[in-house]
């Protein structure tokens, strides 16, 4: 699994992109990376695309997911993932209801436009698509 990511300042958002075989080990491994992000603290919004993911793997590892990211990652931001897929918007929903019952401000949509609304963006769908295009770096 490849996870490429970017910050954009002014919007103290994360933008990530997720590609390849969903792997669990790739996400651990992506977490502890990410708790040491330059200028993660300035961070209070996610936006997770997951239109190139294949997440066949995750299903039975929704609880084990949540407990992870618990354990691993302490600051509340507001987190959404672009889905496009059937498998792939269930497992989205099952992480939903697990994160928000652990106090987790999280949700999920299929279209950037939707995005930019759940996070309360001043961009356009075209720049953001530009940028998940084009991330800087990699975890």
């Amino acid at each position: 699994m490849k996870i490429k990511y970017q910050i954009i300042s002014a919007e103290k958002l994360l933008l990530l992109k997720f590609s390849g075989e969903w792997s669990l080990d790739d996400y651990k491994n992506s977490l502890d990376k990410f708790i040491h992000i330059e200028d993660l603290d300035t961070v209070n919004k996610v936006l997770s695309d997951f239109r190139s993911i294949t997440t066949k793997s995750a299903v039975n590892q929704i609880k084990e997911l949540a407990e992870i990211r618990q354990k691993i990652i302490k600051k509340k931001y507001v987190h959404v993932r672009i889905v496009n897929s059937p498998l792939t918007t269930g497992l989205a929903h099952l992480y939903h209801e697990e994160l928000n019952v652990r106090g987790y401000l999280d949700n999920y949509c299929s279209t950037i436009e939707r995005a930019i609304n759940l996070l309360n963006l001043n961009m356009e769908a075209e720049e953001i698509d530009d940028l998940l295009h084009n991330l800087d770096n990699t975890l």
